[in-house]
């Protein structure tokens, strides 16, 4: 499966638009990600601002192969790397979404695969993380809760929280 990071939003809340490489518990957000998702993801692929130069070197340094647009915002930044990976399905994970629980995201990941919808939309108690399983670029959706499993890191509050919890 192609799975594509998008970290191209301008983290005005947190202060560093760089979110992906804030360091939590030894590793990078992004390097958790890549860790918790690498057994499902055949082809790596980032969307980043070409402002975003450490986000970029670490990228590059997973092996992940990265595309650079300036900033449009995220659906219109989300529809250009669709159209360029080209293949189904695609998994998209934001760059500032901590994975929590790794083994329950795979599970739920897995269970989304076998769904027929073209977009399954992986939601936190109601809210949309951005984590999103695409099957076409779109028509029928469904959500998926992961509550518990991953958060979205928009503040320095949300920093802190993931910061004191457990992980697996």
């Amino acid at each position: 499966m192609n799975c594509l990071i998008i970290a191209g939003g301008m983290g005005t809340r947190i202060g560093d638009p760089e979110k992906a490489i804030i360091e939590i518990g030894g590793e990078t957000i992004l390097e958790r990600s890549v860790r918790c998702l690498r057994c499902i993801c055949d082809a790596w692929h980032a969307m980043i601002d070409p402002s975003m130069q450490r986000t970029k070197r670490m990228l590059r340094s997973l092996g992940i192969s990265v595309m650079e647009k300036e900033r449009g915002g995220y659906i219109e930044d989300l529809n250009y790397a669709l159209g360029i990976i080209g293949k189904f399905p695609i998994l998209v994970a934001p760059g500032d979404l901590y994975i929590i629980r790794c083994r329950d995201i795979l599970e739920r990941i897995r269970y989304s695969i076998t769904l027929d919808e073209d977009v399954i939309s992986f939601t936190d108690d109601g809210k949309f993380t951005g984590l999103s399983l695409f099957n076409d670029f779109g028509g029928s959706y469904i959500n998926v809760d992961i509550s518990g499993y991953a958060m979205n890191v928009n503040t320095p509050d949300d920093l802190e929280k993931i910061r004191g919890m457990g992980r697996t």
